[in-house]
């Protein structure tokens, strides 16, 4: 066989495909997601956990108290409502002299600003016996030393003397005298229930009884009425 020359001629290798050639490489995989997380549902009242409420801003100790009293300082206007002190005021009216039913404005507006200034003195003479004391809370003895120190706020119905014949009317024999007593140290000045304890007597009674005990001369008139019996 004759030889001949072959010709060397440019070889085009054609790559496979990928659908024909399979890969070993590692296929790319997609970024990683964290896992959801299922939220939560805010607590309701039918669990039993009540919602965390907004904290209030907490004041010091005192500061509320000088803030309102500067407010008062500047004020000029009455602090008590207008609407209870006029039945107060036509309550005791009726209780002395029923006659009385129509009151002027003017004469209620003059009666509330004299009661507001004598409640505003007693609770700074009060105070200052408080603070004498040592002490800073206000107590009952602290306004009854300031009335009594200052000679006012004793209710003078009947004034300073009672004559013998209110004090013969209103006569209390030794066992009301001592319910009388225990009551007062109970419920204080309210007559009302103290009238309820004794039987027979009433309100205004008592409260007439009370005052006239307390009074400068009453050891003195008992005094003289047991002698009159004994005569």
């Amino acid at each position: 066989m004759a030889r001949t020359k072959q010709t060397a001629r440019k070889s085009t290798r054609r790559r496979p495909s990928a659908a024909a050639v399979p890969s070993t490489s590692t296929p790319q995989s997609s970024p990683r997601r964290s896992p959801r997380v299922p939220r939560t549902a805010p607590p309701s009242e039918k669990d039993g956990e009540a919602p965390q409420a907004h904290k209030k801003r907490r004041n010091r100790p005192g500061t509320v108290a000088l803030r309102e009293i500067r407010k008062y300082q500047k004020s000029c206007n009455l602090l008590i409502p207008a609407a209870p002190f006029i039945r107060t005021v036509r309550e005791i009216s009726f209780q002395y002299s029923p006659s009385i039913a129509r009151w002027q404005a003017e004469a209620l507006v003059a009666l509330q600003e004299a009661a507001e200034d004598y409640i505003v003195q007693l609770f700074e003479e009060a105070m200052l016996c408080a603070i004498h004391a040592k002490r800073v809370t206000l107590m009952k003895k602290d306004f009854e030393l300031a009335r009594r120190i200052g000679g006012k706020g004793r209710p003078c119905m009947f004034g300073a003397e009672v004559s013998s014949i209110e004090w013969e009317f209103i006569d209390m024999n030794e066992q009301e005298e001592d319910i009388i007593n225990r009551m007062h140290k109970l419920v204080g000045d309210k007559w009302a229930l103290i009238a309820g304890r004794v039987p027979g007597r009433k309100a205004e009674e008592i409260e007439r009884f009370w005052l006239m005990r307390n009074s400068d001369g009453f050891k003195g008139k008992r005094r003289e009425k047991k002698r009159r019996q004994n005569s």
